[in-house]
């Protein structure tokens, strides 16, 4: 299971859809933050932005310096489809995704606030689980008053350890997030890559266990932190290691 429960709620904010009273509407920073912010001794600033800067050009250096030009993708449409249309067949699998639960059903409990706002709400949504091939873990599920089905597909970049999450999104579009753990844990931080001005961007984390994952996912908007989703999946039915059924 996989958190992208988050981007079917942010289908609407992305397209520039909604209007100035929106669930979802944007706030610039509070005018009192910004006048703290001025009021900082500039000394203070020059050191912290000085090591800041340092540190990123060393680790720019050390990335191309261990990876070279190789670089790693989101999916196409028609490879995410032509994946979610295999069957479920866990021989093999990728050691990189046995952290998962490994289910074949889930039932998710949401809660979503709107923070802008304060406003909540609690959903319940069915989601169907397969693992391809031995190295892709595909979820589908529907949203509700969706045109068609969420997939998701999501496989692990063995050098790097780097986690690759594909969505196919309703309406066509795809998303790209990447995400990484901690050697010997079940927790995977998630984050989207390659977004534009006035995008969503999602920050979560989530926790795998052997009966379900648990999750909390912020979405940001122009550096806004605009819905905060908190999510908790149980298994359905167990996925055995073996079989090859859709």
């Amino acid at each position: 299971m996989t958190n992208a429960v988050g981007f079917a709620m942010a289908l609407q904010l992305r397209d520039g859809r909604q209007s100035r009273n929106s669930f979802f509407e944007s706030e610039r920073i509070p005018r009192w933050i910004r006048f703290k912010l001025a009021r900082f001794p500039r000394i203070l600033h020059f050191p912290v932005m000085i090591r800041c800067f340092t540190l990123r050009i060393a680790t720019v250096v050390a990335a191309f310096s261990v990876l070279g030009s190789a670089s790693v993708s989101a999916l196409t449409k028609e490879q995410i489809l032509e994946i979610a249309g295999k069957p479920h067949n866990a021989d093999k699998l990728m050691d990189g995704l046995k952290i998962f639960s490994h289910a074949r059903n889930y039932s998710l409990e949401l809660n979503v606030t709107a923070l802008q706002q304060d406003r909540k709400k609690t959903m319940t949504v069915e989601v169907e689980e397969k693992i391809v091939s031995g190295n892709y873990l595909v979820t589908k599920f529907t949203p509700e008053g969706a045109p068609g089905p969420l997939i998701t597909v999501i496989t692990q970049h063995p050098p790097s350890g780097l986690y690759l999450k594909s969505v196919l999104e309703p309406d066509g579009r795809i998303q790209e997030m990447v995400g990484t753990s901690v050697e010997g844990s079940r927790a995977i931080s998630w984050t989207t890559v390659r977004t534009m001005q006035g995008q969503p961007v999602i920050f979560g984390v989530e926790q795998h266990t052997s009966s379900g994952v648990s999750w909390s996912e912020i979405l940001m908007v122009n550096g806004a932190p605009q819905l905060k989703t908190v999510g908790k999946a149980r298994k359905r039915e167990v996925a055995e290691s073996t079989t090859s059924e859709k």
